[in-house]
């Protein structure tokens, strides 16, 4: 299913990742798939796909831990 997003889209880029639910054509020139994540959709468009249920916000990756590594004798003392 393939919806076309014309008129109703703004300027301005929205920093959030959301989950295209449907084909989405935007401006300018874009394309998202169903089941791609984007986060260059237009902010004054988000609330109304989001209440029309054709994108789905994106949680936000997880850092990685961070593990200190000894690298040497010196650092093995430090590191206790």
């Amino acid at each position: 299913m393939r919806q076309r997003i014309g008129q109703r889209m703004g300027k301005g880029t929205q920093a959030a990742a959301y989950r295209a639910r449907v084909g989405l054509s935007y401006p300018p020139g874009r394309r998202a798939e169903a089941g791609e994540v984007v986060s260059d959709l237009p902010q004054a468009s988000v609330a109304w796909l989001l209440a029309e249920g054709w994108i789905e916000e994106e949680p936000p990756p997880q850092p990685l831990p961070v593990v200190a590594v000894a690298t040497g004798e010196g650092d093995r003392e430090k590191m206790r």
